[in-house]
């Protein structure tokens, strides 16, 4: 809820708070939320500052602000907040924060390497969705073009593809297959 009426401020300011009066540590869960947040309000850098927090466990740096008209954080009540490695989600929506502004094509792909490098983690259709869309809106339409043809296993997944589906029906006995012969004499 305040991640999307407060922005990342008033979430920040809301987990603080219940961080102090149950004492339970931050999870993947609260920072997906946080960089949700940040996709709404166009913020690529701040989001950035809050992956670099959260697989540092450091407050969020001034960096992470730089350039999108937020205050920067001050660090209340985030300092020791320990590390959560980030999941398949939580990249999802930084490539979607970065599809959100033009020109965030190269930090979609930023994430996309880190994604894989650090965090091991490998794309999937989610991934690949976002960062064509960040081709799109940067009109970026050969690269978008190129990413979509080395997508397509993960988006054209044929359970039978139809060369199978052919020999399958060719070994079932007693299955009666209509040939052209059929057509012409009527049956």
């Amino acid at each position: 809820g305040y991640a999307e009426r407060g922005g990342v401020d008033g979430a920040l300011a809301a987990h603080d708070t219940i961080l102090a009066e149950t004492g339970l540590p931050p999870n993947c869960a609260f920072y997906t939320t946080l960089i949700r947040a940040c996709a709404r309000k166009g913020q690529v850098h701040r989001a950035f500052g809050i992956l670099e927090s959260m697989m540092t466990g450091q407050p969020e740096s001034s960096a992470g602000t730089e350039g999108t008209g937020q205050p920067e954080s001050s660090g209340r009540g985030q300092a020791g907040r320990g590390t959560v490695a980030p999941d398949s989600g939580t990249f999802a929506m930084l490539i979607r924060v970065c599809a959100s502004v033009p020109g965030g094509v190269g930090h979609a792909e930023d994430i996309m390497t880190i994604m894989r490098s650090q965090a091991r983690v490998e794309p999937d259709g989610r991934h690949y969705f976002w960062l064509i869309r960040a081709c799109g809106v940067s009109r970026n339409w050969d690269e978008g073009l190129s990413l979509l043809e080395e997508a397509k296993p993960l988006f054209f997944v044929h359970a039978n593809p139809p060369q199978q589906q052919q020999q399958q029906q060719q070994q079932q006995p007693g299955l009666h297959q209509p040939s052209s012969e059929d057509a012409t004499n009527g049956s």
